[in-house]
């Protein structure tokens, strides 16, 4: 039993996390899963995407942005409800999609295998307001400030950027950034904009024999000069998972790069690489999802049966784990962070607490509570001990009890199933 709201996930004030299931090639059966993080309770929602499913995005009003990529449309839904809100249509191959005020942009490859473009939508009715040419196959793109940067992946061949200029929706420049495959865009810490190049592995014409392999890299760039570059990372080989969507992801100071058997962590802040989380198991790695102190990545042991996804703590214990569809490939958290609110909420009261509570699996640590708590029963005994600040509380029985800090500080929490 999940304790929490009977109504579906989606309709549901906590925060969402929405899974999208790309589905098979030439099948159009990707689908959308949404999760409870902290109730675990999960639903199935947004029907009739039908479609190899590339992105989905949510607007701060609550507009789900799901991007079909084979079938040359982008839908939008209600993040309220589930309901269907509008299709635009004549989108060739559409990849990822931003927001600037009350406009969705949205990257396109061109049918021909030539120059992409941007195309804008009205976020009310998906109007086609403007197209912006840009470079070969575009992919990922970030909105910073009043401009959107736009990565040309080109399928590894490629190692520009271009900025358009928001206000005008005109095409500021396209810069060399030096590295091979830019395929992912994120914001850092102002004035950075970081950009990730996946590598390419260069094969003869049979494809029997690889001729050269050039690794991933990041590049970070100047925010107000995109052509400066503020520091660069090789990385060690290509990058990337199993499936077509969310390979990169950054929030709250983090970025993680998804890779076969790992995320590879950076910190924004001190541009400085952390240690590498290691992926628990064999199965394939689809997407990836910086939340607060966890990490999300989705999992799937085969292209034919249905996924799932955890949460990782920092040390890459599996904490949670929760169904999904068939090769989910994207993720999206709608609203706050249930870490960030809880983080924030203690913050504020500088007081020591733990978020929720009650809870059935899982305790959010405040971030001002550093090193070691222990959990102890009514009894007194010790039953856990840990510095992580997810605290996993699933294998212990239902009752009250105390979380205590080194300083003195006591929280009394719950779990109930």
């Amino acid at each position: 039993m999940v304790c929490g709201s009977t109504a579906p996930v989606w309709a549901q004030s906590a925060p969402v996390l929405l899974v999208g299931n790309q589905g098979l090639f030439g099948a159009d059966n990707g689908s959308i899963t949404a999760l409870n993080p902290v109730s675990g309770q999960r639903s199935s929602g947004f029907s009739g995407v039908e479609s190899l499913i590339q992105d989905v995005a949510v607007h701060p009003d609550g507009v789900v942005i799901v991007t079909a990529n084979t079938s040359d449309r982008v839908d939008a839904f209600s993040r309220s409800d589930g309901a269907f809100s509008w299709t635009a249509t004549g989108i060739s191959m559409p990849r990822y999609a931003a927001f600037y005020q009350d406009r969705v942009l949205v990257t396109s490859h061109a049918a021909t295998g030539g120059d992409g473009e941007v195309v804008v939508l009205a976020l009310s009715d998906g109007q086609i307001t403007g197209r912006i040419g840009v470079g070969a196959v575009p992919e990922g793109l970030a909105v910073v400030g009043d401009r959107a940067w736009v990565a040309h992946f080109n399928y590894g061949a490629d190692s520009t950027i271009s900025v358009i200029d928001l206000p005008s929706m005109t095409l500021q420049g396209t810069y060399d950034v030096g590295c091979s495959g830019p395929r992912f865009i994120a914001e850092g810490r102002l004035p950075e904009v970081w950009v990730v190049c996946m590598g390419r592995i260069e094969y003869n014409a049979d494809y029997s024999e690889i001729i050269a392999t050039y690794p991933a890299s990041v590049s970070v760039r100047d925010a107000d000069n995109p052509a400066d570059e503020l520091a660069a990372f090789p990385l060690e080989t290509v990058a990337g998972g199993a499936a077509l969507g969310q390979d990169v992801h950054a929030s709250g100071g983090r970025l993680g790069i998804l890779m076969a058997d790992r995320v590879i962590m950076f910190d924004q802040a001190d541009r400085s690489r952390l240690d590498d989380l290691l992926l628990p198991g064999t199965d394939y790695a689809g997407a990836v999802l910086i939340d607060g102190k966890a990490t999300w990545v989705t999992r799937f042991a085969s292209f034919t049966s249905a996924g799932r996804v955890e949460a990782l703590s920092t040390s890459g214990d599996v904490i949670s784990t929760h169904e999904a569809g068939l090769i989910p490939a994207a993720l999206t958290l709608t609203g706050a962070s249930a870490v960030a609110r809880a983080e924030h909420a203690m913050d504020t009261q500088r007081t020591f607490g733990v978020y929720p509570n009650p809870t059935n699996a899982l305790w959010y640590l405040p971030a001002h509570i550093e090193g070691e708590v222990v959990v102890y029963d009514m009894l007194g005994r010790a039953v856990l001990q840990t510095e992580d600040p997810v605290v996993n509380v699933a294998h212990l029985p239902t009752g009250t009890y105390f979380i205590r800090h080194p300083d003195g500080l006591t929280e009394l929490g719950s779990i109930v199933r």
